[in-house]
């Protein structure tokens, strides 16, 4: 409500951990959180930023099929939090890569497929080097994507390449995920 008193809306049923609701027209922006009825305050989640007026952000997008590395490992991407300025949590994962390896982030303005170092280059040139990083010692990266007010209302196409010294070309390539960036 417009005095902060809080808005509430009852007996939502959720399937697959997914409630749906039409937004009421009281709604304005502030915080949603959910509450598992019949239980203590310990059962509320955490708040997710919410503005009714605001156009809804694209999921974010993954594609290809990775590089299987030399230790047999595939590092598929998937992401985490919104790519979203108003948030500024979203990043990009992986699992299966080689543990302890370094390597970069790269990113282009839209998709592609070409045969590239045993794998698939799935961005389309020209190509910018975002960022470095280093797997962890299970083979895992968490590379996080600062989300800049120049983003915003942009699509950037994300890729990871990184040493692999047991492959033929010494390189592993993960699959890709196309990303549209919201205020």
């Amino acid at each position: 409500m417009a005095d902060g008193t809080p808005l509430v809306v009852a007996g939502l049923p959720s399937a697959s951990g997914t409630i749906t609701l039409a937004i009421p027209s009281a709604a304005r922006p502030g915080d949603v959180l959910v509450h598992v009825p019949g239980t203590s305050g310990d059962k509320l989640s955490n708040a997710f930023p919410f503005d009714p007026s605001a156009e809804p952000c694209p999921a974010p997008v993954v594609y290809g099929t990775a590089k299987t590395t030399s230790q047999g490992g595939i590092p598929s991407l998937y992401t985490a939090g919104r790519p979203r300025l108003q948030t500024n949590d979203f990043a990009i994962l992986t699992d299966g890569g080689i543990a302890d390896a370094q390597g970069i982030v790269f990113s282009g303005a839209t998709s592609g497929s070409m045969p590239f170092q045993g794998g698939t280059l799935w961005i389309a040139r020209p190509l910018r080097r975002e960022m470095r990083f280093r797997f962890d010692p299970f083979g895992g990266a968490y590379v996080p994507i600062p989300v800049t007010p120049a983003m915003i209302g942009t699509t950037r196409c994300y890729q990871l390449w990184f040493q692999d010294t047991g492959d033929a070309f010494g390189v592993g390539l993960s699959n890709a995920v196309q990303v549209t960036f919201c205020p």
